[in-house]
C-alpha cells in the first residue's frame, strides 16, 4: 500500500500539481480519500463554499476545504482526528486506522515527496511545518484530558 501511495505521489509532484478549483479540488479529495458522503454547504457573502467529509466508525476523522470567496479557489485544505486517549464509549484511538489512510493520501496530494514525514508529525506531539514543492502542511497537536486533536492545515505556497 504505501509503495502505491508513494508512486500515485510521484506522478503528482511531476505534474507539478497545486489547489484546484474549489470544485474540482473536493471532486479530486473525495475521490482519493473514498469519501462516502461529502458534504458542501454553499458559500454567501464573504463566506466562501465549505466542503466536509466525516469518516470512520465513531467519526472522528474530519477533513474540510475552504474556498476562497474572492475567486472559487481553494482558500486551505484542514484534516483533524480527534484521537480518544481514554474510552468515551467507542474506544481508545478510534479511527486510527481511517486517519492513517487518509493523512497518507493527504501527504500524497500535497506533499508527495515527504509522505512520510507527513505521516510522522501527525502521529507525533510537536507542531511542525512541513514545506512541500506547492504547499505548505501545519501540523498541531493539541492534548486534552481524554481527546487528543490532530490537525494539519494545508495552504499554497
Amino acid at each position: 500500500m504505501r509503495l502505491i501511495v508513494l508512486l500515485v505521489g510521484a506522478l503528482y509532484a511531476l505534474s507539478g500539481a497545486s489547489f484546484e478549483r474549489f470544485n474540482s479540488e473536493t471532486k479530486r479529495v473525495t475521490s482519493e480519500i473514498k469519501c462516502s458522503s461529502p458534504k458542501v454547504t454553499s458559500g454567501s457573502g464573504s463566506w466562501g463554499a465549505l466542503y466536509g467529509c466525516v469518516g470512520g466508525r465513531s467519526q472522528t476523522v474530519k477533513l474540510f476545504i475552504n474556498e476562497d470567496p474572492s475567486n472559487g479557489h481553494v482558500k486551505n485544505v484542514k484534516f483533524l482526528w480527534n484521537d480518544w486517549t481514554q474510552d468515551g464509549g467507542f474506544g481508545t484511538h478510534s479511527d486510527k486506522a481511517l486517519a492513517q489512510t487518509w493523512v497518507s493520501i493527504l501527504g500524497t496530494l500535497y506533499a508527495p515527496h515527504k509522505v512520510d514525514q507527513v505521516i510522522d508529525a501527525f502521529f507525533g506531539e510537536s507542531d511542525t511545518t512541513i514545506d512541500g514543492d506547492t504547499h505548505l502542511l501545519q501540523y498541531t497537536y493539541d492534548s486534552g484530558p481524554g481527546i487528543d486533536q490532530r490537525m494539519i492545515v494545508v495552504v499554497e505556497k
